[in-house]
């Protein structure tokens, strides 16, 4: 419940940021601004977080990604681009700017998963570039400045949407005997420095993570 009402609290102060899932940009990128992307819908909602397929709806693309870890404009293998290799895609989030979409996937065989991001151009129906995010439990992410602040089970990562590459990235924060940061709730921003907030489910507390955004230095509050 803590995190729910820090994230109103963020959602409230980010509304005059315009926080649109669609921005338009001179430079065909993420606008000055927050903004989240849309999650892709299962076609069976039973099928949740397991094999399934999943639609994307937006402005200049109308697309599924199927279980065989394809993304899927038309009916014609022609029409696709292929997303994964052994996994299928238990979990998407999309966002679309002008020309590019940006696909942040999180895959899974039912033993091991993985989660990636992927820069498409959709009129060349050609991937610009892949970056790996390891882990399952991906969160929401937040774009912000041309960049992508994203999370999974025990990662935290800030991502050029331009070049696709990480300006930090920091993995094994997954404490197995607290349970802290299995999944990641809500992210701030408050001048130099991004919280990226975690609600233990076994305690009911909320467990911080705090990026020094200029020293990349890292603290951990749990």
């Amino acid at each position: 419940m803590k995190s729910i009402f820090l994230y109103f609290i963020f959602l409230l102060l980010a509304n005059s940021c315009n926080n649109s899932s669609h921005q338009n940009s001179s430079n065909n990128e993420i606008a000055q601004n927050i903004a989240f992307p849309s999650l892709a819908i299962n076609k069976n909602s039973y099928l949740k977080g397991t094999e399934d397929t999943l639609f994307i709806q937006s402005n200049f693309i109308t697309a599924e990604i199927r279980p065989n870890g394809f993304l899927y404009w038309g009916i014609k293998l022609a029409d696709s681009l292929k997303l994964t290799s052994d996994m299928f895609v238990s979990r998407a989030y999309y966002y679309e700017i002008d020309t590019l979409l940006y696909l942040f996937l999180e895959e899974s065989d039912m033993d091991c998963g993985a989660s990636n991001v992927v820069k498409i151009n959709i009129p060349q129906r050609k991937i610009i570039w892949k970056a790996g995010m390891n882990g399952f439990n991906l969160g929401l992410p937040y774009l912000k400045d041309n960049y992508a602040y994203v999370t999974t089970i025990g990662i935290i990562g800030k991502l050029n949407l331009m070049k696709g590459e990480y300006i930090y990235k920091f993995s094994d924060l997954y404490d197995n005997k607290k349970y802290s940061f299995n999944k990641f709730d809500t992210i701030l921003f408050s001048e130099n420095l991004t919280y990226f907030i975690s609600e233990n489910y076994s305690s009911g507390h909320l467990d911080t993570v705090i990026v020094n955004e200029e020293s990349n230095e890292l603290i951990i509050k749990k």
